[in-house]
C-alpha cells in the first residue's frame, strides 16, 4: 500500500503545475483559487467534521496566521504561473526543506550545520543561473523573472507555513490545519475577487467542459486527496520519506511541461536543476542517510 500511495502522490503532485497552468487559460487566478479552495473544502469537510471539533482555543490567531500563509502560497502560485513555466514553477519548490531549515534556525532556534551551509551555497548558485536565464529570455522553460519572483515569494510563505505549523502541531492535528487552510484560502481569495472588478465580473459561460474537469482535478486530486494521502504517508513512514517526493515530482512536471506547453529542456536548465537538487539533498537528505547509516 505504501509504494502505491507514494507513486500516486508523485503522479498527482507532478501533474499539478500543468493542470493549474491549463486552468489559468480559462479561469483568472483569483477565481481559480476561490473555486479550488471551495472544492477542496467541500470534499474534505465530511471527513474532518466527523473527527474534528471546530475550535475556539487560545491559539486561534496562530492557526489563522498559518492558514493565511497557506492561502498566500496558493494565490502567488496561480498568479506567478501565468508568467513562468511549468518546469520553473515546480523547480522553485525544491529548496523548500532547505529554506525551512534556515528559518527554523532563527524561529525555532535549531542549529544550522556546516553541511547545510554548503548545500545552501550550491542551491543559491543554481538559483542564480535561473535568474540570469530568466532575464536573458533565451528559453521559455525559465519563464520570466517577475513570474519566478512571485512564485518564489509563495515558496517563502509555504516554508514559513511549515515552520509555524510545527509550532502549533501539539494543539491541532494535521488534518485540522488542512481543513482551515482550505477555508481561509476560500475566504481570502473571495475577498480579493470582490475587490477586483475583472475577477468579480468573470463570465463562466466561456468555460469549456475540459476547463471544469481541470478545476475538479486540482480541487479534488491536487488538493483534498493529495494533502490527505500525504498525511497518511507521513504517519505510516516519516516526514523524510515524504520529502523525497520532490525529486521525481519535479522530473514529471518538467516532462509534462515539455509535452503540453512545448517548454524546452536546455543544458542550462539541467545544470541549474542539478545544482539545486544536489544542494538540497546535501543539506537535508544526506544528513538523514548518514545518521541512519552509522546509527
Amino acid at each position: 500500500m505504501i509504494p502505491f500511495v507514494f507513486a500516486l502522490l508523485i503522479l498527482v503532485g507532478g501533474s499539478n503545475s500543468s493542470v493549474v497552468k491549463f486552468s489559468l487559460l480559462q479561469f483568472p487566478p483569483l477565481v481559480l483559487v476561490v473555486l479550488r479552495a471551495l472544492t477542496a473544502f467541500v470534499v474534505l469537510a465530511p471527513f474532518i467534521l466527523k473527527t474534528t471539533r471546530i475550535t475556539t482555543e487560545r491559539k486561534t490567531f496562530n492557526l489563522f496566521l498559518v492558514n493565511t500563509l497557506f492561502a498566500i502560497n496558493w494565490l502567488t502560485f496561480a498568479i506567478g504561473l501565468q508568467k513562468t513555466s511549468v518546469t520553473m514553477s515546480q523547480l522553485m519548490y525544491v529548496p523548500t526543506s532547505l529554506i525551512v531549515a534556515f528559518l527554523s534556525a532563527f524561529i525555532l532556534k535549531e542549529k544550522f550545520t556546516k553541511t547545510q551551509i554548503i548545500g545552501l551555497s550550491i542551491t543559491i548558485f543554481g538559483a542564480l543561473i535561473i535568474a540570469f536565464e530568466s532575464i536573458s529570455g533565451t528559453s521559455n522553460s525559465f519563464g520570466s523573472l517577475l513570474g519566478n519572483a512571485i512564485v518564489f515569494f509563495g515558496v517563502l510563505c509555504w516554508s514559513l507555513y511549515l515552520v509555524l505549523s510545527k509550532k502549533i502541531s501539539h494543539i491541532y492535528s494535521p488534518l485540522t490545519i488542512i481543513f482551515y487552510n482550505f477555508l481561509v484560502s476560500f475566504i481570502l481569495a473571495s475577498a480579493l475577487v470582490i475587490a477586483n472588478p475583472s475577477a468579480r465580473n468573470f463570465d463562466f459561460e466561456n468555460i469549456t467542459h475540459v476547463g471544469f474537469l481541470s478545476l475538479a482535478y486540482i480541487g479534488i486530486m491536487s488538493s483534498s486527496v493529495y494533502f490527505y494521502l500525504n498525511q497518511w504517508f507521513i504517519k505510516h513512514t516519516s516526514a523524510f520519506f515524504s520529502s523525497l517526493q520532490i525529486y521525481p515530482l519535479t522530473v514529471i512536471a518538467s516532462i509534462l511541461g515539455a509535452i503540453f506547453f512545448h517548454e524546452t529542456i536546455t543544458l542550462s536548465l539541467i545544470i541549474s536543476a542539478s545544482l539545486i537538487m544536489s544542494g538540497v539533498y546535501l543539506a537535508t537528505s544526506f544528513q538523514y542517510v548518514k545518521r541512519n547509516k552509522h546509527g
